[in-house]
């Protein structure tokens, strides 16, 4: 028997050798590959301003890296004041995430006001001002060492004398909490009885912020904020935006977020897009569509865009496609006809319509071979046509004289491949 026992205990030790062991040392090693860093939109903001940073996890290796829950359960964002040690400021929360080599993972997040109840008597991220310094570090779950990012520094400085009724807004707890997290809790996980009153109170101030005080720079949160909920809540997650007043409220408050604050104006541009894409005639003539166009297509907004709003392809399509409703061409507002015989194809309706319009048009040979639509007929202007036959993936692309229409499914995104070795940290 007891030569039995030391047996189970000799294999338990060359287990622990042979397998354990060399885990654990791939794991540290992908410990040490894995890097932070923070990033905030400004170095410079006002008292009791949300900051928007990127916490940006980065893997240093040239394999795939899985990073664990875990180690962003333990994520903290520290801030201090001149002088201070130290101290936790958010405690941002995401999902486990794979990272190619050399790839980053960079989702921002406001710094702004904290109702966890270890903050009571310190909500405020920046209440005065002041230079701060900000890192943000997690635990290696083996060996219990610290991953940090390098410090970065801020200024907080004393808002303007006629931006001090926005800041008593801001400073409102129901107003801080809506801005900050968009609902309000009852420090059980749930929501409070009178959630809906505080969110009416927060609304109406965010509004009159938005309308009072719209170059202090408070307004450029209240206005996005004020657009997120709105769009949201009209849209009812469909992302089609019904015409009407409403509809032309939340335009306005999305395009007065300035370009100050890059991830706002960013995002607020992407819904922008959105709203252009499923709003009503009279929206898409106040669009200002050419200088939407210059933003998201500006050097690097692609990458930032991307990590932001994570949906690049589907806005790179919807660029494309949505050319065809603000192209200068007055052909394209031609009436054209068709009426299908039941032995009609795609390419017959092309032919026709270019005869009738003049505009050449043209896809590829397969298309143009696809069975036309039922009998029936369809006519219209060659824009609207245009624009009907502007679905994901396809769109229209200018070519010479005339438009050919574009089918260009998006790349697959990158996966390891099969066989490789990947890290689990």
């Amino acid at each position: 028997m007891k030569a039995i026992r030391c047996g189970f205990i000799f294999l338990a030790v060359v287990a622990w050798v042979l397998i354990v062991m060399p885990a654990l040392a791939v794991a540290s090693d992908d410990s040490r590959q894995l890097r932070l860093s923070i990033e905030p939109s400004l170095r410079e903001i006002v008292t009791c301003e949300p900051l928007v940073v990127s916490i940006v996890v980065s893997n240093a290796s040239a394999r795939w890296i899985t990073v664990d829950p875990l180690v962003f359960a333990r994520l903290t964002v520290y801030s201090r004041s001149e002088g201070a040690p130290f101290s936790p400021c958010s405690y941002p929360e995401f999902p486990s995430v794979m990272l190619a080599p050399h790839g980053r993972f960079a989702p921002t997040r406001p710094l702004f006001w904290n109702r966890d109840p270890e903050f009571a008597g310190r909500r405020f991220a920046f209440p005065t001002p002041g230079k701060y310094q900000l890192k943000v570090a997690t635990k290696d779950p083996l060996s219990e060492s610290e991953i940090a990012s390098s410090v970065v520094e801020i200024v907080v400085k004393e808002p303007a004398a006629a931006d001090a009724p926005a800041l008593e807004i801001v400073k409102d707890p129901v107003v801080a909490e809506y801005l900050q997290y968009g609902s309000f809790s009852d420090g059980r996980g749930g929501w409070p009885p009178d959630w809906e009153v505080k969110e009416q109170r927060a609304m109406a101030k965010l509004k009159e912020l938005a309308k009072k005080y719209p170059k202090s720079p408070y307004a450029d949160h209240a206005n996005y904020h004020l657009t997120h909920k709105l769009y949201y809540k009209q849209s009812k997650l469909t992302r089609i935006v019904q015409p009407g007043p409403l509809a032309k409220e939340i335009y306005g408050y999305c395009a007065a977020v300035s370009p100050r604050v890059k991830p706002l104006r960013l995002r607020a541009a992407e819904l922008q897009l959105h709203f252009l894409y499923g709003s009503e005639q009279g929206l898409r003539a106040q669009a200002a569509f050419d200088s939407l166009k210059k933003e998201l297509s500006a050097p690097g907004a692609q990458e930032f865009v991307g990590e932001i709003c994570g949906d690049w392809e589907n806005i790179a399509w919807m660029l494309r496609a949505m050319e065809i409703l603000y192209v200068n061409d007055e052909r394209l507002d031609r009436k054209v006809r068709f009426r299908f015989d039941g032995k009609n194809t795609y390419g017959d309706i092309l032919a026709a319509f270019s005869r009738q319009s003049g505009v050449p048009l043209d896809t590829n040979p397969s298309r143009k071979a696809d069975p036309a639509l039922p009998p029936g007929e369809i006519s219209g202007t060659l824009r609207e046509f245009m624009a009907r036959e502007s679905s994901f993936p396809s769109y229209w692309e200018r070519r010479g004289d005339g438009w050919f229409l574009v089918f260009k499914l998006p790349p697959e995104p990158p996966k390891p491949p099969e066989g490789q070795p990947r890290g689990i940290f």
